[in-house]
């Protein structure tokens, strides 16, 4: 194993400055992984300067970390060696951002809560409520894999993430995917940064395809239950119900007390035991809706696959309904079925006998 030079923090502040080099130990304690406190703290102001530094790390043999806002840092193996702690949190510009196309591209040290407060200006959002979200970065999220809740209705980040701009291991500034959402040149490198922790590269800027924001007016319902029994009946009927809430979380009795204990509340639902009369008002009150919106916010049960259902009539099974907003051909799907349906039976009037099966036909 190769030991770094002890001067290796001097040569790097006359690489980008003295000003972007931290190299005391308390705050080099705050950059500890597993309790190992890397010998420097380098904070670039841009790509530029972040390839850079990943250029001298690969020249002086330096074991580097990149971070953000090191909410996630526990995250991993412990690493074998930690010279070189790079901090991204300066990449925290908004790119670009066009409203009308749903489309961002945003620097990885920005901050995930400042992110979503500029895009519901125009009444848009990313779905990615991670834990520490008033702290986390949109570069941290991406590198550690962190689902959020609203995943089984908007997807993961593999969903939405449409582009990227990194650094690799020799210092080169690579891009993949780009603006636009329906992006079909080259290989989708950007989807194998999420979840990476940093060992394939350093993220720089992250490009998103944004989402309409929850309709204003929407709640959220807090139910308690005497048994998990009822807390399951209760999913059952949301599941066989019209409705499409965004999330549903059940919590263990302590996990609630601790909730209730930070931000106390009073219960606005009745109590849903799971028995028959209070289950049908439930089903009342699920029949009543006016549309599937109508209780967007209400939670959803937390699922990765719906059962798959039988046609009466074929008795084929089909796949099961796609959580989130309809597509836009499913407005008009039953004008489609008729054309298709039109277009098959022309099909079947115009087929001609292959020339071989015609004279076997005619003998």
């Amino acid at each position: 194993m190769t030991n770094p030079s002890a001067n290796f923090p001097t040569r790097l502040e006359s690489l980008i400055g003295t000003s972007h080099v931290a190299t005391d130990s308390a705050a080099r304690s705050n950059y500890a992984v597993d309790e190992i406190i890397p010998a420097a703290v380098a904070k670039p102001s841009s790509a530029e300067e972040a390839a850079e530094v990943v250029r001298f790390a690969a020249l002086e043999k330096l074991a580097l970390i990149p971070c953000g806002a090191r909410t996630k840092l526990r995250i991993g193996t412990p690493p074998s060696r930690y010279d070189l702690a790079l901090d991204l949190t300066a990449l925290n510009q908004i790119v670009h951002y066009d409203p009308g196309d749903l489309t961002l591209s945003v620097g990885a040290g920005t901050p995930i809560e400042k992110l979503n407060a500029t895009l519901l200006e125009q009444h848009q959002f990313l779905p990615l409520l991670v834990p520490w979200y008033s702290r986390s970065t949109i570069g941290g999220i991406i590198a550690s894999g962190i689902d959020s809740p609203l995943r089984q209705f908007y997807g993961t980040a593999r969903d939405f993430l449409i582009g990227a701009e990194f650094v690799d291991g020799v210092a080169n500034l690579c891009k993949s995917g780009g603006r636009v959402v329906k992006n079909v040149t080259g290989y989708d490198l950007h989807k194998l940064l999420i979840g990476s922790l940093g060992t394939l590269a350093v993220i720089t800027r992250l490009n998103f395809r944004t989402f309409p924001s929850v309709i204003a007016g929407s709640r959220g319902f807090v139910a308690s239950f005497p048994s998990a029994e009822g807390a399951l009946a209760l999913r059952r009927a949301i599941l066989q119900s019209p409705l499409t809430p965004l999330t549903l979380d059940i919590l263990s009795p302590g996990l609630a007390q601790i909730f209730s204990e930070w931000a106390p509340t009073t219960p606005e639902a009745p109590v849903f035991s799971g028995e028959p009369a209070r289950m049908a008002t439930l089903h009342r009150l699920f029949r009543h809706s006016r549309s599937p919106h109508s209780l967007r916010s209400l939670p959803c049960p937390l699922r990765r696959r719906f059962p798959r259902h039988r046609d009466r009539a074929t008795g084929r099974r089909h796949p099961p309904r796609r959580l989130g907003p309809p597509s836009r051909s499913s407005f008009h799907a039953p004008r489609l079925f008729a054309r298709h349906h039109h277009f098959q039976n022309q099909r079947s009037s115009r087929t001609t006998l292959h020339p071989l099966r015609k004279f076997a036909a005619n003998r």
